[in-house]
């Protein structure tokens, strides 16, 4: 039904509708990316010397499965930096 048939009531309760489809969409969004950038996550978290070459295979090859589970092993195996 067109908006202009609709009360002021039934329009605004469209329009929070609106917004929360909205808001569904951008935390879906931000876990996505979450979960996309986890390998890089990991190496930057374990402090991996590898950790930018990681963010590279993950940034354009990530969304292909192989790649992101070859990133997110190689995250896991990755050796730390030394802190001297």
């Amino acid at each position: 039904m067109p908006k202009q048939y609709l009360s002021s009531k039934e329009t605004g309760m469209i329009e929070l509708i609106e917004l929360a489809y909205l808001l569904f969409y951008f935390v879906i969004g931000v876990i996505a990316l979450f979960l996309y950038f986890l390998p890089t996550i990991i190496a930057s978290y374990r402090q991996s010397s590898a950790a930018f070459f990681i963010f590279l295979v993950n940034l354009f090859g990530g969304w292909t499965i192989v790649l992101w589970i070859f990133a997110i092993v190689w995250a896991f195996r990755a050796k730390k930096e030394s802190s001297f």
